[in-house]
């Protein structure tokens, strides 16, 4: 199992909460084809979000994005999803994972204390996971395989 895209180009999000929209506006720009040509930024993403009928569920009052409500955003943006509820029940699927990263780079979002937290998958290698993080100062990260189905995990990409 090994596939691997080009990093995205780093959005660092703009406040504590607004990891999806920094993940959503790599997303675009790396595939403004696939989403009518239009390249949103993080705050036209916050806007375009509130406007949607399922924003008073899928985002909270810092217009950060409800883990709970994933699949709804991502119906709203015209992505695909599929979540992982973690061991034992649910362990993430690498290689189910992997095969959409052949049509976009993923949307990921998984748990973090006292929430969730969104980054966007470029490469699996065989052992390890490449993903670009936009929290301030991370940047380009990879974590093993063994981690990312240690816990919950859901993803979402473009066809």
């Amino acid at each position: 199992m090994a596939f691997k895209r080009i990093p995205p180009i780093l959005v660092v999000q703009n406040n504590a909460w607004w990891c999806w929209a920094a993940c959503m506006e790599m997303i675009n720009r790396a595939h403004p084809e696939k989403f009518s040509g239009t390249i949103r930024n993080q705050s036209e993403w916050i806007a375009a979000m509130q406007a949607s009928p399922v924003a008073h569920v899928a985002l909270n009052s810092h217009d950060g994005l409800n883990m709970s409500f994933f699949g709804q955003f991502t119906n709203a943006i015209g992505m695909l999803f599929n979540g992982w509820i973690g061991p034992p029940a649910g362990v993430p699927d690498l290689a189910f994972a992997e095969s959409k990263l052949h049509h976009s780079l993923l949307l990921a979002a998984f748990r973090v204390p006292g929430g969730c937290h969104f980054v966007v998958i470029h490469s699996f290698d065989g052992s390890h996971v490449g993903y670009t993080n936009p929290a301030p100062g991370t940047g380009e990260q990879r974590t093993d395989y063994s981690r990312i189905q240690s816990g919950p995990l859901m993803i979402a990409w473009k066809l």
